[in-house]
């Protein structure tokens, strides 16, 4: 097998998670989470896995982090997207889930706190998403799908 292939084989195995419902991918924008589609798989839905397959399609994950004086600020942003052709980049969903999360008076926070505080405002976007239609989500987001 050439170089090539196993690196694809490789990238592809690393976005694929396997939630309780199904498969699902993701592709994350941000850093300080190890592991974005471990981190929700036990809360993404089989009615989502049916709709929107692994092959075809992928929960978009974008999250920062911003201190400003001794309170921190965890931000996510969730939708579905088509999955590129090779070497692309996936396109931003049209529709998206927000969520924002304050941690008031914590100071500056350790890796640990800051991953913490990310996974949950992604976890808080990502049920959103899983309480939405499917139908509802591909009428809103058809320009990304």
């Amino acid at each position: 097998m050439s170089t090539k292939k196993i690196a694809a084989a490789t990238s592809l195995a690393m976005l694929c998670s396997v939630a309780h419902a199904g498969t699902f991918t993701t592709r994350a924008h941000g850093d300080g989470i190890q592991d974005v589609g471990a981190s929700i798989s036990d809360i993404v839905t089989e009615n989502f896995t049916r709709a929107f397959d692994s092959k075809t399609y992928a929960i978009v994950v974008s999250y920062q982090h911003h201190q400003i004086g001794d309170d921190n600020f965890c931000a996510a942003q969730v939708g579905v997207s088509r999955r590129p052709a090779a070497k692309r980049s996936v396109a931003i969903p049209d529709w998206r889930f927000q969520t924002a999360r304050v941690e008031r008076n914590t100071g500056s926070m350790s890796y640990g706190q800051k991953e913490a505080c990310m996974v949950a405002a992604v976890r808080s976007a990502v049920r959103d998403l899983m309480q939405a239609d499917p139908e509802t989500i591909r009428a809103k987001s058809s320009e990304s799908l």
